[in-house]
């Protein structure tokens, strides 16, 4: 399967809110968390416009994932920082590399746009994520945050 990465349109709509609940099953979210979670991601989306935003992946034609990427002013790490709010692969599509593929484009965005470290926090103890996230170059730094320093 061809991965492709690009910003979310709004023709997206149905497959991204299908994502999102699977995203939100699985976190057990309830309903004020989940619209917490929504609107600080709209907050983030209005405030940084052009460094950040909800981005789908594609594979075959359709849209099987999604992340939402969101800049931070983070002076102890050394300055701009891409917070990674959210990851999400179709449920249907998952074991076949899709989230490998996802943080090598996260990589590659983060140093294209000059930011000093990529954040990730999860919201589960997931020993096979943490795995991942170690053999990605990310460290555990507490409470679920993890940090992936760039350059």
């Amino acid at each position: 399967m061809e991965i492709r990465f690009r910003r979310a349109e709004e023709g997206d709509q149905a497959a991204l809110e299908a994502l999102t609940q699977q995203f939100i099953d699985q976190l057990a979210l309830d309903p004020v968390e989940q619209a917490a979670h929504q609107f600080v991601a709209a907050a983030f989306d209005r405030a940084t416009p052009g460094r950040g935003g909800l981005f789908v992946v594609e594979g075959d034609g359709e849209v099987v994932g999604l992340f939402h990427l969101m800049p931070h002013l983070r002076v102890e790490l050394g300055g701009a920082t891409l917070f990674v709010e959210m990851v999400c692969v179709d449920e249907a599509r998952r074991g076949r590399g899709i989230g490998r593929e996802i943080f090598r484009f996260l990589g590659d965005y983060a140093e294209r746009n000059r930011f000093r470290a990529i954040l990730f926090e999860m919201e589960q103890g997931d020993p096979r994520l943490t795995q991942f996230l170690a053999e990605s170059g990310f460290e555990y730094r507490t409470s679920g945050v993890f940090i992936h320093h760039l350059g």
